[in-house]
């Protein structure tokens, strides 16, 4: 399968789109009845490339005058500038048309032969193909290692490398009452494809508890559209701080048209936060393909590096430390789903939740119990100790058990009957 004309236009259309990209990936994936061909957009790439390359080359050796000209010395550039968007936009597809081949390609472009006695060309096409050369270099350098060996993906690792697409469903409270704050909103995560090797890799995976809070932001929804500053601390994929992210924006832009105005009185934000660099940049990914980098970004937060009840009483240092040692705002809200695996990890949490929240900000943490997650048990004590009002609460007896009825099978480390448990966390005022 080839990129015919009109897909190559709506590739052009959207390759600088992150989203539409993801959607795109996803829409073209598919096997082959025999089981054993896969069609998808890495690979139909990488094919056209391939044979637009060899219908160049073929022109190029036969030393076809005004090559600047032919429709196939303009094909293959914008089949370059494609992969050059893909490297900037999305390095999931970036990485998997390296796999299918395109370094291989790259290179016979980085060696074509500009002038030699077997090949006489003008200096205005001189100039065409060092162009060419130059736009192949420069997407070779994106990469950490260039060339790529070719080693193809099989259709399983293309379907595991796509996004999960989470619909996350308001338990309806009053059916009298849905307003347009009740409806599902679809959240697409991909998880990092990296192997985990140490138990800092914990974020590179969706974990139960980040879909029960979700739900709950979803069934809470008018929370976070009357709060102007939300933070996610250990964040790992980010679905419950995208989808507070996706109520803020969709509340503001119904807020806009109402007021007939293009800003609001204060600033609305939703941080994704965690350690690990690659987690870090998975993040940022999953902003991009939904669309929310507008109201979302991503800063490094390390619990073990807040300073908890050593902040400075006046009110213009309080704030949590970034990865950088730079002091940022406090914020309304704290999100947290399963950031404790052990009893450091509940002192340390309680730590950055004191440091990140205004005073009469609220927390909200859910995590599975201990019977699963080493030092749970000792997190209310902790939250205590830093003068913090905490409440807790089984997650199965909140909406009848209706949190834990939708999307853990996507998720990992569930086990039928597992516990979970919610802390609401509360600031006093100063």
């Amino acid at each position: 399968m080839f990129v015919g004309v009109e897909l190559l236009e709506q590739l052009e259309e959207v390759a600088d789109v992150p989203f539409q990209i993801c959607s795109l990936r996803t829409r073209l994936l598919r096997q082959e009845d025999n089981g054993r061909q896969t069609s998808s957009l890495a690979s139909v790439f990488v094919d056209t490339f391939a044979a637009s390359l060899i219908q160049f080359e073929k022109r190029l050796y036969a030393n076809t005058a005004n090559l600047s000209t032919l429709p196939e010395t303009k094909r293959l550039c914008r089949l370059l500038d494609l992969h050059a968007k893909f490297c900037q936009y999305d390095d999931i597809l970036a990485e998997e048309v390296g796999r299918e081949g395109s370094h291989l390609y790259l290179l016979r472009i980085i060696q074509f032969p500009i002038s030699d006695d077997d090949h006489q060309i003008s200096e205005a096409d001189q100039d065409m193909v060092m162009e060419m050369q130059d736009r192949a270099c420069s997407i070779a350098a994106t990469y950490d290692t260039f060339p790529m060996r070719c080693t193809p993906l099989t259709f399983e690792e293309f379907q595991q490398r796509l996004p999960i697409k989470f619909d996350v469903d308001p338990i309806s409270l009053d059916e009298s009452k849905v307003d347009g704050t009740t409806r599902t909103e679809s959240i697409l995560i991909h998880q990092v494809t990296k192997r985990q090797s140490a138990q800092e890799d914990v974020g590179f995976v969706m974990w139960p508890s980040a879909v029960v809070l979700a739900r709950w932001i979803a069934t809470n929804a008018p929370v976070f559209q009357a709060s102007k500053s939300v933070l996610e601390i250990g964040a790992g994929c980010g679905l419950a701080g995208l989808l507070a992210a996706r109520l803020q924006q969709k509340w503001q832009t119904k807020r806009k048209g109402q007021l007939g105005t293009n800003t609001l009185n204060g600033e609305f934000s939703v941080t994704l936060s965690d350690f690990n660099p690659c987690v870090l940049e998975n993040l940022k990914r999953n902003i991009a393909i939904n669309n929310l980098s507008d109201i979302c970004t991503i800063k490094g937060l390390d619990f073990f590096d807040q300073p908890g009840l050593a902040t400075l009483t006046d009110d213009s240092e309080q704030g949590w430390v970034d990865t950088d040692k730079v002091l940022q705002k406090p914020v309304d809200i704290v999100l947290g789903a399963d950031i404790i695996c052990q009893p450091s990890d509940a002192a340390a949490a309680s730590r950055a939740i004191y440091n990140a929240l205004k005073p009469g900000g609220c927390s909200y943490i859910v995590c599975a119990t201990s019977a699963h997650r080493f030092g749970v048990e000792v997190f209310p004590s902790e939250c205590a100790r830093m003068g913090l009002n905490i409440t807790s609460y089984n997650v199965a007896s909140l909406y009848d058990g209706s949190l834990l009825n939708y999307g853990l099978e996507h998720t990992t480390g569930y086990v039928d009957g597992m516990a979970m448990i919610m802390f609401t966390i509360e600031k006093p005022l100063q």
